[in-house]
């Protein structure tokens, strides 16, 4: 009976602002952000990407954070093809983290942890997000606003995870209709102003009962 009660609400609310446009250049930028730890998947990722860029030109994937597998990434990048397309670099501030994200097409996390917040500051920023249907990413980002790969093995799932960059690098009407999907979403449910509604709501029932 307590569960029927329950409304989970995210406790991150995203970028407030509107994000900056990307100017469009001709090149496909995907980004990771997140702890280099297992259950944030970044070797997934990054095998996923390395799989898609193989053989393609003006392609290029960033990896912010850090942590215990940074050098088993660097590892698996130094060893591919296209491991050029691929830079490794170590927690950047909240401002830096915006710009980097603002400048990408699409926002990669194939996680495994139950929160995974930093999607939703993707989709503030109106950005499509690929991830793993689980999770926090698996429920707050919508079918309108990213591509959700399922949970199997770890190979179906980069293979998975590469087909969904693919689609994406072919298609920028579809990048964009699920950003500005992503955005609205945000706007509509997690914004620091709908919290605020929210919570007096919840406040005024309590008060009422």
């Amino acid at each position: 009976w307590i569960q029927a009660k329950t409304i989970v609400q995210p406790a991150i609310a995203g970028f407030p602002d509107a994000p900056a446009p990307r100017t469009p250049d001709g090149c496909f930028r995907v980004l990771f952000a997140g702890r280099f730890v297992g259950r944030k998947a970044p070797d997934l990722a990054l095998r996923a990407f390395l799989r898609f860029a193989n053989g393609k030109r003006c392609v290029s994937f960033i990896m912010i954070g850090g942590g215990p597998l940074q050098g088993r990434l660097e590892e698996i990048r130094d060893a591919h093809n296209a491991g050029a397309a691929v830079e490794i670099i170590g927690w950047s501030g909240r401002a830096r983290t915006r710009e980097l994200m603002e400048s990408c097409d699409v926002f990669l996390f194939p996680t495994f942890e139950g929160a995974g917040m930093v999607a939703m500051e993707a989709m503030s920023l109106a950005k499509p997000v690929v991830c793993t249907a689980f999770g926090g990413p698996g429920e707050f980002v919508p079918d309108s606003a990213g591509i959700h790969v399922p949970v199997t093995d770890a190979a179906d799932i980069v293979e998975n995870l590469a087909k969904a960059l693919g689609s994406l690098h072919g298609n920028v009407e579809m990048r964009i209709s699920m950003g500005a999907a992503g955005r609205r979403t945000h706007q509509e449910k997690y914004s620091w102003e709908r919290k605020a509604s929210f919570m007096s709501e919840v406040y005024r029932k309590a008060c009422r009962a």
